[in-house]
């Protein structure tokens, strides 16, 4: 292939690069070494044009119109943190590839659902304990217990666990 260049170690993003020529750029950077983000509307076409790809090189599909700033920026906030976990992983000795090839056999959802939840890409799954229990007390249901665990860096280390009861539960419990 002519005019190819070294881009290993580089992440590209390809708007629009689930068919035609973004996809045609895509197949490009990843065979000059670079890891591929395909921004596309239709996360369909562009999951299934990372997934004719794969065996070339690391490439992920992304739901991006970039005519919608808060999109690119959220696109733009995963890449990112995408690439401060992977640094993460790296100085604990594991490499990010492995850790998001099992990731849905392990975890039961995709990574990148998971790092849209870390951060805040889906708001009522990322809710600080206090902002919780505001929520639920007009609905009738007060705190009674939690775990809260002390986070390990940014990136976490599994899931908060909160009781709560409703006010009328006992009177409930007893008149089913």
């Amino acid at each position: 292939m002519g005019n190819q260049i070294d881009l290993n170690g580089r992440v590209a993003v390809v708007t629009g690069g689930a068919q035609g020529i973004g996809q045609t750029i895509a197949e490009r950077l990843l065979a000059s070494g670079a890891a591929v983000a395909v921004w596309d509307r239709n996360l369909q076409l562009a999951s299934r044009c990372c997934k004719g790809l794969s065996v070339r090189g690391r490439i992920i599909p992304v739901k991006c119109d970039i005519r919608s700033l808060s999109a690119a920026e959220q696109a733009r906030a995963e890449r990112i943190y995408i690439r401060l976990f992977g640094f993460y992983l790296l100085l604990r000795g594991k490499r990010l590839s492995k850790h998001i090839a099992g990731y849905k056999h392990k975890r039961g959802m995709d990574f990148l659902h998971d790092v849209r939840d870390w951060i805040g890409g889906y708001p009522y799954e990322s809710i600080a304990p206090r902002e919780l229990a505001q929520l639920l007390r007009p609905l009738g249901f007060d705190l009674i217990r939690q775990n809260v665990r002390k986070r390990s860096g940014l990136f976490g280390s599994g899931n908060d666990e909160y009781l709560f009861r409703r006010h009328d539960a006992d009177s409930n419990s007893r008149h089913p």
